[in-house]
């Protein structure tokens, strides 16, 4: 299990309860890779490798 090397008053700065916490960091870590995503699909200027970057960089996110 990875480390998150951060204290527990910055984890509960996010969140007040543990259950809140889960669907909060959950919702963080798609935003951004999402937002990587698309970025590497737009930069991408061949409509077929478009969609391999798109499919690619689900992958590698998870």
């Amino acid at each position: 299990m990875p480390r998150l090397e951060c204290s527990k008053a910055t984890l509960y700065s996010l969140a007040s309860t543990e259950e809140q916490l889960v669907p909060a960091v959950t919702r963080g870590f798609f935003r951004e890779a999402t937002a990587e995503i698309e970025q590497a699909v737009q930069a991408e200027p061949d409509p077929r490798q478009r969609i391999r970057v798109y499919l690619a960089g689900g992958v590698l996110a998870a």
